[in-house]
């Protein structure tokens, strides 16, 4: 059996009961086997890493499975993901402004100490 076609499986839920399972219906289906053929395909696959465990929706999905994202999806993400990159270049932009201000002070305050010191000695 090739694992490949698992690998990218599409995410889906599965229940104990195998009746009610998602995973082991696709499984079973796409495999041409029976219920308890494709649970124990399952273990397989999941104790492999073909199959991975989202606990975010609390789903299974193949190890390699991309998301299908639309060019307005795309153009979206990439918009946010641009204005992300845009503030946290302002963000950067105003630490080093403020860090040019704190070095300005210290040089100002190495000089006078500077000259105090050459006062002294001299």
């Amino acid at each position: 059996m090739t694992c490949d076609l698992f690998r990218r499986m599409e995410p889906r839920r599965h229940d104990r009961i195998p009746e009610r399972s998602a995973v082991l219906a696709f499984i079973a289906s796409e495999a041409g086997c029976d219920l308890p053929t494709a649970q124990r395909t399952f273990h397989y696959l999941r104790n492999k890493g073909h199959v991975v465990f989202l606990t975010r929706g609390r789903i299974w999905q193949g190890a390699e499975h991309v998301p299908f994202e639309s060019e307005d999806d795309r153009r979206m993400r990439i918009a946010g993901e641009m204005a992300d990159l845009k503030r946290q270049v302002r963000e950067s932009l105003a630490k080093v402004k403020h860090l040019q201000g704190v070095l300005g002070q210290v040089v100002e305050q190495h000089n006078a100490l500077a000259k105090i010191v050459h006062d002294l000695r001299g």
